[in-house]
């Protein structure tokens, strides 16, 4: 009677440990081995290998490998920073590798430095980022002008103005830090440009850009003395998905001045000048033998008037008015069109386009 009543505690207490845990007693424990590595098939040493829904977990170590133990009916969970995570049924398996892609969105927090990349959280230093997210649907026509007003201590300003095929940008970060005003260094997919010149920018199409970085103080001391105004690191599109894409973007802009001065015509230019001279008490100058045409001519007449010139090597004046402002400075119209392509597969990617700007 004891023996049976004992028998029975037994068998409740162990129903009760069951119901709790969740999972039978005599579940067949197993160990799981593997290897992780990414798509180029390098093995990935730090990757975390957890069983879904519990605390037991192990990472890689530095040839990728991993050991677990785990049961029949659980999932193994694979993640690292800046890949996808993935979920593997154990199942009858023993043996289970993987390999790990990347995550496209976690790759943004991510920034490249002089000697590779690192996430933003660990990076120390002047260090900022602008991603393509900033540089989209921007109506440019170059690449500077896409960072203005973009990241704080940046100054960008035109040179050569007015001188038309010669005119260029300047850009400097934190003003002049150098006696000798080197300039910023631009660095395109690792490789730098030979003078230290922003206009080296407007040779990439905007279009092409992935993302820019911006290193300053001792993120940009890889480059030496010609770190001294900064580096502008420029990271291009490389394809990514294994389908082709294929995409297409246009801008269509409408440039106007913004702020128009007044301008006086020929004729009222001569009658001021006139008062200029009187106010003076100078009765003989330059402008003397044209104040008559002045006082008997329509200064607001868009006909020109011909009158003879004060010197022997200009026998004629034209008088008149024209808006010569308007001539160089009216609306213009600007439209470019970028076409590109895309893709790749686990060995390799491509990203080819073409863009047209008038």
């Amino acid at each position: 009677m004891k023996s049976a009543c004992k028998n029975r505690c037994l068998a409740t207490i162990l129903l009760a440990i069951c119901l709790i845990v969740g999972t039978p007693l005599w579940a067949q424990q197993k160990v799981v081995h593997g290897v992780v590595e990414d798509l180029e098939g390098n093995p990935m040493p730090g990757v975390s290998v957890t069983v879904e829904g519990t605390t037991i977990g192990t990472i890689t170590d530095v040839d990728g490998k991993y050991e677990i133990t785990t049961q029949d009916g659980k999932k193994l969970v694979f993640s690292f920073v800046g890949m996808k995570s993935e979920k593997v049924e154990v199942g009858k398996k023993s043996v289970i590798n993987i390999r790990l892609k990347e995550d496209a969105v976690m790759l943004q927090e991510v920034v490249a430095i002089g000697y590779g990349t690192k996430t933003r959280a660990t990076t120390t230093g002047a260090v900022d980022l602008v991603n393509s997210d900033k540089l989209m649907n921007r109506p440019v026509t170059n690449t500077a002008e896409l960072l203005q007003g973009v990241v704080p201590g940046m100054e960008i300003r035109r040179t050569n103005q007015g001188k038309v095929g010669e005119e260029g940008y300047s850009i400097q970060v934190r003003g002049v830090t150098s006696r000798s005003d080197p300039g910023i260094l631009v660095v395109v997919d690792g490789i730098p440009y030979k003078d230290n010149n922003a206009d080296a920018l407007n040779k990439i199409n905007p279009q092409d850009i992935e993302n820019i970085t911006i290193l300053k103080d001792a993120q940009a001391a890889i480059y030496g003395a010609r770190a001294a105004g900064g580096v502008l690191l420029v990271t291009t599109k490389k394809g990514k998905s294994e389908k082709p894409t294929i995409s297409y973007t246009g801008n269509f802009t409408f440039n106007a001045p913004a702020s128009v001065p007044q301008k006086v015509n020929v004729l009222q230019h001569i009658e001021m000048m006139g008062e200029l001279y009187a106010n003076d008490g100078i009765t003989n100058h330059f402008f003397t033998h044209l104040l008559p045409y002045v006082e008997t001519a329509d200064i607001y007449s868009k006909n020109p008037q011909v009158v003879k010139g004060p010197f022997g090597d200009t026998p004629d004046l034209v008088l008149g008015w024209h808006d010569w402002w308007d001539e160089m400075y009216g609306t213009a119209f600007d439209h470019s069109h970028n076409l590109s392509i895309s893709g790749g597969s686990e060995k390799s990617n491509y990203y080819a386009s073409i863009g047209y700007l008038d």
